[in-house]
């Protein structure tokens, strides 16, 4: 059920709509959040992984949230 959310919602951003933009917003939002809680709760490969996943979530939200793509979601 998730999984077809997330195509549904994957759909919708490549269309354009601004409420998935909203929602990848959030989704990406606290995925970063969880990610630098994962590094100073864990040690180890944990630790690692939760870097990798937060800077991920940092890098797509810097990409969903710059002028270009604001410009793509208003039109």
């Amino acid at each position: 059920m998730l999984g077809l959310f997330t195509l549904y919602l994957a759909n919708s951003v490549l269309s354009g709509q601004k409420w998935a933009q909203v929602w990848y917003g959030i989704v990406f939002s606290l995925n970063m959040i969880l990610g630098f809680v994962t590094v100073f709760t864990h040690n180890g490969p944990e630790r690692w992984a939760g870097l990798v996943s937060a800077l991920l979530a940092l890098i797509i939200l810097m990409l969903l949230l710059n002028d270009r793509s604001q410009d793509y979601f208003e039109e």
